[in-house]
């Protein structure tokens, strides 16, 4: 019975394919929770005990920049 629901078709698009699609999905926004609070969070800390400004500058530009691209580019592929 499950087989037959996940091979209705809808849009073109097998259930299956929806569930998938669904999957990496989220499983690329937590890969990038996880980027986000965990190594950029690390490099924050790292950075303070440096005595330049441009390495707390880079880490800024990636937390305003690369992480909103990052979940553009998910939608995109997706």
């Amino acid at each position: 019975m499950l087989n037959n629901i996940l091979k209705v078709t809808f849009l073109n698009n097998s259930i299956s394919a929806y569930l998938f699609s669904a999957l990496v999905f989220i499983v690329c926004i937590l890969a990038i929770k996880i980027l986000k609070y965990h190594i950029l969070n690390y490099l924050k800390k790292w950075a303070e005990k440096t005595a330049t400004k441009l390495d707390d500058f880079l880490i800024q530009t990636c937390e305003k920049t690369l992480i909103p691209l990052l979940y553009y580019g998910i939608i995109c592929v997706l």
